[in-house]
């Protein structure tokens, strides 16, 4: 019974100490913004840090990068409520901070309405914080006047 108990106890040192043994083997590497090895890590409220494996302490590779992307988000003015012809459209912008013209944005009525049949609503980041939204009709008609929530996809 003591052989026994003496070969489990090296055989759950062995399967502990060779994962330690092979991390010590492969410390993290960074080469062009990669980062390749073992690395611990901890998510707290959406703020990632990055360790190396070793001494409880050690200083963090990576420390507070924000996984939750930021929400960019703002309202436009009351866009419609006048008659358009077929191919025109009523246009509105709304300023958020950080939106850039190679991220796509949405919007949508704020109101419960959307602006009607024969309308559609398209936005654009037209400038850096500036998204204009326009509604434009398909066909004759007055969109129902609402203003608009945009949201910027980062």
């Amino acid at each position: 019974m003591k052989n026994i108990t003496w070969r489990v106890g090296l055989l759950a040192c062995l399967i502990v100490l060779i994962p330690l043994a092979l991390v010590a083997q492969n410390p993290p590497q960074v080469s062009g913004g990669t980062v390749t090895g073992t690395l611990h890590g901890s998510l707290n409220g959406g703020v990632l840090t990055i360790t190396s494996p070793g001494a409880p302490g050690s200083t963090p590779i990576l420390a507070g990068a924000n996984l939750a992307n930021p929400v960019l988000a703002g309202t436009t003015a009351s866009i419609g409520g006048g008659s358009l012809a077929a191919g025109a459209c009523a246009t509105g912008t709304a300023t958020i901070t950080g939106a850039a013209v190679t991220m796509v944005p949405v919007a949508a009525a704020s109101t419960s309405s959307d602006p009607g049949a024969g309308f559609a609503v398209l936005a654009q980041v037209t400038a850096a914080n500036t998204v204009t939204v326009s509604v434009c009709a398909l066909v004759s008609g007055t969109p129902t006047a609402s203003t608009y929530l945009v949201r910027v996809i980062t």
